[in-house]
């Protein structure tokens, strides 16, 4: 299903979103209906589990992929004092987030975050949504190993959220991109226990959920990263 010849255009992509052209027509209209229903049901299944696991005197937030954020807004009411740093390859991402939420406390940085192994970033929570199934098993590994490395050693969290190839989800996918209104040509759909196998060599899993709701039939996961001796 994934599209090995053309990556995802991230600029393009955040460009048309802040310009709120992602598609048109019946399809694409009743989807972004349901997606605006399930995307804050989302919200409060996220949130329940971090505050089952995380203790909420979080000091940073990092968000990997989180050009033009789509859950800055929920985190920053849940977290109220926390900073918050979105990181991302895309430069366009980068200055619509900038333009929308920069503050204080609020920022976004342009980095290649595939390898992050001497950063000093030192997040208590690092975040990502959608971020990891954009690459081959190689670099799906390498950016789940940086969620782990932008963390900070003791008593960090990671939550990553992901599609998973359940029949709804090869569906929806089959359907925009016969419309042509698929734009993540080299999304792959992630099987959980990929992710486990890599994830559990940084961290230890605290809960994982697949989410139902979301046409995309993504995963929750949320890890605390294991302490490193020096």
């Amino acid at each position: 299903m994934s599209n090995k010849e053309k990556e995802t255009n991230w600029n393009e992509y955040y460009t048309e979103r802040n310009n709120s052209n992602l598609g048109s027509g019946l399809f694409m209209f009743i989807l972004g209906k349901i997606m605006g229903v399930t995307s804050s049901i989302t919200e409060k299944r996220i949130l329940k589990m971090l505050d089952k696991h995380v203790d909420k005197n979080i000091n940073l937030i990092i968000e990997a992929g989180g050009g033009d954020s789509c859950f800055y807004s929920v985190f920053r009411n849940h977290y109220k004092n926390a900073t918050y740093l979105a990181l991302d390859s895309s430069e366009v991402g980068i200055s619509v987030f900038n333009k929308k939420y920069a503050s204080d406390k609020t920022k976004a940085l342009c980095e290649n975050i595939l390898d992050m192994s001497h950063n000093n970033y030192n997040g208590d929570m690092v975040f990502s949504a959608g971020l990891i199934e954009h690459f081959d098993t190689v670099n799906t590994a390498k950016m789940i190993k940086s969620h782990f490395d932008l963390c900070k050693n003791d008593d960090g969290y990671v939550l990553m959220t992901f599609p998973t190839p359940t029949f709804l989800y090869r569906i929806v996918r089959t359907t925009l991109e016969i419309l042509k209104s698929w734009q993540f040509h080299d999304e792959r759909p992630l099987k959980l226990g990929e992710v486990l196998e890599v994830s559990k060599k940084y961290g230890t899993m605290l809960e994982s959920k697949l989410n139902w709701l979301n046409p995309a039939t993504q995963y929750i996961v949320l890890f605390k990263k294991n302490k490193i001796e020096n």
